[in-house]
């Protein structure tokens, strides 16, 4: 146990590095030059060369680099060239607002996915199994600003039982949640509903359920004592990185919503070719995916004795 966890350790700093260099490189090889972005037009050859000495872009690529990680290891993420404040604290100070966001819509469409799932795939090929299926496919393929526009539109012009956009304060956040965590998780509700019908259908199949049927045990005994404990493993993967997706998928939701989050930053700092933000941004949703990636192999372990790691 001790030395899978030491490996997946090692292997989670090599895949951190790696999202470093893409951090580092992807802002320089597609944003342009950020100081004819931030220079004024009347600026001169001369004050252009002094900014980007002064912002260390006229250093080789290879030290560019080694500053960034030295400052980025010591806590420092450079500051954001739109607004001249730390990047991290920026970062900090809408990062609660995604995750709450993003809990809340994974949160829901666990409870509601897992218990559809069983359903279609009790009632196969029935009028429900075919309802639910049709549903998932839907949600799964339909797009989120699409989605909140038309949520929109209803809940909030024409009905008014909604905010459109904003964050609130207090308990009424709750009401300004609940419409960008309804399409932030549809998508999610849609893949775990397919997934554990699948799963509950292969389960069926194996030989321990023949064997409880033979006995007379009644169908509910069977799904949920013996057929879930075994097809919700393979879920939990799933489950678990859904929770990242969901981080990343915030940055359509929270536009459509104007929801103040790390998603809508981000769409900003692309907007304004923000070299310190983007890197940070980047930094940020790698190191979710990774830790997340972490605790579920860790889960693993101790979910399905049968698994063994060498």
């Amino acid at each position: 146990m001790e030395k899978y966890i030491i490996r997946r350790i090692f292997i989670s700093v090599i895949v951190l590095f790696g999202a470093s260099i893409v951090a580092f490189l992807l802002p320089r090889l597609t944003s342009g030059d950020p100081v004819l972005i931030y220079m004024s037009e009347n600026a001169t050859p001369e004050m252009l060369e002094q900014a980007r000495e002064h912002w260390g872009l006229n250093d080789p690529y290879i030290l560019q680099y080694y500053t960034f990680i030295k400052k980025a290891l010591s806590g420092d993420m450079g500051r954001s060239l739109s607004t001249g404040r730390p990047t991290i604290q920026m970062v900090g100070e809408v990062f609660p607002n995604t995750l709450k966001l993003a809990v809340l819509a994974w949160t829901w469409a666990v409870l509601l996915g897992v218990p559809l799932g069983i359903l279609t795939a009790r009632k196969r090929n029935t009028l429900i199994d075919v309802l639910i299926r049709t549903f998932a496919m839907l949600g799964r393929g339909m797009p989120h600003f699409w989605l909140g526009i038309m949520m929109i539109f209803l809940f909030a012009s024409r009905l008014r039982w909604l905010p459109s956009s904003g964050l609130g304060e207090g308990i009424e956040q709750i009401k300004y949640l609940i419409m960008p965590s309804f399409v932030l998780g549809t998508g999610t509700l849609s893949l775990i509903i397919r997934m554990e019908r699948a799963e509950i259908l292969e389960v069926f199949q194996k030989e321990y359920i023949r064997t409880a049927r033979a006995k007379g045990l009644r169908n509910m005994t069977i799904t949920y004592r013996h057929a879930l404990k075994n097809a919700v493993i393979p879920l939990i993967t799933v489950m678990g990185l859904e929770i990242g997706a969901l981080m990343g998928g915030a940055i359509v939701t929270e536009t459509v919503f104007a929801y103040p989050g790390i998603g809508r930053l981000a769409v900003k700092a692309i907007y304004d070719h923000d070299y310190p933000m983007i890197q940070v941004l980047i930094l940020v949703f790698s190191l979710t995916y990774i830790l997340i990636n972490f605790v579920v192999d860790i889960i693993y372990v101790y979910v399905d004795p049968q698994i063994r790691y060498s």
